[in-house]
């Protein structure tokens, strides 16, 4: 059993934030290990559902420690292939080091500007 989105009588769908066992999962790009979502971030949930517009109950309840490439990994052990593309943004992946390159080249230049 996996966990998904639950839709009721035509309105936004969202996930159930009780934790649920499933299956162990351990390939070269994915790992999760632990109930989801996972307990301990619920504390994380009941503040952002304070502060999040209602669309984004229907994101998967994963919180994200850190990314690299096409992955993203919880600081719980779980790792995940980044089908969300961070919401479009970032289809080029995370953390390219040729990116944040260019990017750094740009910002150290003494004139930025932008026409507004």
């Amino acid at each position: 059993m996996g966990i998904s989105p639950e839709s009721k009588g035509g309105l936004m769908a969202k996930y159930n934030l009780k934790p649920i066992a499933v299956a162990e999962v351990n390939t070269k790009y994915r790992r999760i290990k632990t109930r989801l979502p996972v307990p301990e971030s619920l504390e994380i949930f009941a503040r952002l559902i304070k502060s999040e517009p209602q669309s984004m109950m229907g994101q998967p309840p994963v919180v994200w420690d850190r990314a690299e490439g096409f992955q993203v990994c919880d600081r719980w052990g779980n790792k995940w292939i980044d089908w969300s593309s961070g919401v479009l943004i970032t289809n080029a992946g995370h953390g390219r080091k040729e990116i944040a390159n260019a990017l750094r080249e740009v910002i150290e230049k003494p004139l930025l500007t932008s026409y507004c």
